[in-house]
C-alpha cells in the first residue's frame, strides 16, 4: 500500500449523521495539513493527514519494538487540516500486540478511528508502546496485580513483579517524548492544541480512549488524572473470577472499584459486544465505575452501549468494525454537552 497517497475510506450506512456529512463535505478537498519533518509516512485524508513518527527518532532511548516481532511499531499522529480550530487532542491506546503502524507490512492496522478522530476536528495520538503481553496473562486471578502492572507500564515505576518495563519505555515518557518532537517538528506558525501546548500535559484538556489492554491504561491514567474523558472500547478487563460448582462471579480489582477517581463518571463512556469473551468481566467494571447502560444503540442515553453486530472479531470490534464508527463517535468524540 503506498500510505502516502492513499485516501479515506467510504464509512458504512450506520456511520453517525455528523461524522458522514462531514467526511462527504470534505472528499473534495486536498489535505492542507503537513506532517512534522522527520515523519516516517504520510497518509493523506479529505479532513487531514495521518502521520507516522518512528519512536526512537522522538528519543533514541526509546525501543521501536520489544524481543519479538509482537507489539509496538511506529506512533501515529492524526492532524485535520486546520489545527489552529481544532476541537482537542484525542489520545488513543491499542490493544495487546496492537501497531498503530506496522513497518513490517507497512500498514496501518486501526486507521479507522484515527480517520474518524480527525474528522470530528480532533488531533490524534496513537502511541506505540510496550504491549506485547496482555496484562491478565501477567496478572491471571491475582486481583493485586493489576494496579502495579498498569503502573510500571504507565509510568515505568519499579513496583510491579509480573512486568519490567523501564522509565524510557512507559507511556509517559513515550508521550512526552513525541509532544516534544511534534513542537519541535511541525511548522512554526501551527498553534497545537490546549492539551499539548505547554511544558506539560494539560490532562483536563485531553480525552483518552483505548481497545481492550489499552482501554485500561486509558483509565489508570483518568484513575490518576482529571481528564477530559475515557472511551473504553472492550475494555477494562481486570477482574477476579470466583467459581464454584455451577457458576462464575466477577469482581472489580482494588484500583478500579477504589474511591478517589479523578476524572468523573460522567465522563467515561463505554462500548462492548455482546459475544466478547470478556463481556461479563467489562459489563462488571462498569457497573463497578457506576455507568449505567443505554438503552439505546442508536440514540445512547446513558453511560455504556452494548452491540451485537455479526462479526468473526467481537473483542476488537468496538475500536475497528467499520459498522461501528457511530458508536465510537457518541463513545468519543462526542461533544462536551452530550458526555
Amino acid at each position: 500500500m503506498n500510505i502516502r497517497t492513499c485516501r479515506v475510506r467510504t464509512f458504512a450506512s450506520l456511520v453517525g449523521a455528523a461524522l458522514a456529512c462531514s467526511l462527504q463535505s470534505m472528499s473534495a478537498q486536498a489535505a492542507t495539513a503537513l506532517c512534522p519533518s522527520g515523519a516516517h509516512a504520510q497518509h493523506d485524508t479529505a479532513a487531514g493527514v495521518v502521520c507516522v513518527i518512528r519512536p526512537s527518532l522522538t528519543d533514541p532511548e526509546i525501543a521501536d519494538r520489544g524481543t519479538t516481532n509482537l507489539g509496538y511499531g511506529y506512533h501515529v499522529v492524526g492532524l485535520p487540516n486546520d489545527i489552529d480550530a481544532a476541537r482537542g487532542v484525542f489520545f488513543y491506546l491499542m490493544g495487546t500486540n496492537g501497531k498503530p503502524y506496522d513497518p513490517v507490512s507497512q500498514s496501518l492496522p486501526s486507521l479507522s478511528i484515527v480517520e474518524e478522530g480527525i474528522a470530528q476536528g480532533f488531533v490524534v495520538l496513537q502511541l506505540a508502546y510496550p504491549n506485547d503481553v496482555a496484562v491478565a496473562e501477567l496478572c491471571g486471578n491475582d486481583g493485586g496485580c493489576y494496579g502495579p502492572a498498569r503502573q510500571e507500564i504507565i509510568y515505568g515505576l519499579p513496583i510491579s513483579a509480573a512486568v519490567e518495563i523501564s522509565p524510557e519505555q512507559s507511556i509517559m515518557h513515550r508521550l512526552s517524548a513525541l509532544v516534544a518532537y511534534l513542537k519541535a517538528n511541525m511548522p512554526g506558525e501551527v498553534v497545537m492544541p490546549q492539551a499539548i501546548r505547554g511544558a506539560a500535559i494539560d490532562w483536563q484538556a485531553m480525552r483518552l480512549g483505548g481497545s481492550s489492554q489499552g482501554g485500561g491504561h486509558a483509565g489508570y491514567i483518568a484513575h490518576d488524572y482529571p481528564t477530559g474523558g475515557v472511551c473504553f472500547l472492550a475494555s477494562p478487563v481486570d477482574t477476579v473470577a470466583v467459581t464454584t460448582e455451577s457458576t462464575t462471579r466477577y469482581s472489580a480489582v482494588e484500583w478500579i472499584a477504589q474511591e478517589g477517581w479523578q476524572t468523573p463518571s460522567e465522563r467515561l463512556k463505554g462500548v462492548v459486544h455482546r459475544q466478547d469473551g470478556s463481556y461479563e468481566s467489562i459489563t462488571t467494571n462498569f457497573r463497578a465505575l457506576g455507568l449505567r447502560r443505554s438503552t439505546s444503540t442508536l440514540a445512547p442515553n446513558n453511560d455504556w452501549l452494548v452491540v451485537n453486530i455479526p462479526t468473526n472479531k467481537p473483542h476488537t470490534s468496538p475500536a475497528n468494525h467499520r459498522d461501528l464508527a457511530d458508536a465510537r463517535a457518541w463513545a468519543c468524540f462526542a461533544s462536551e454537552d452530550s458526555l
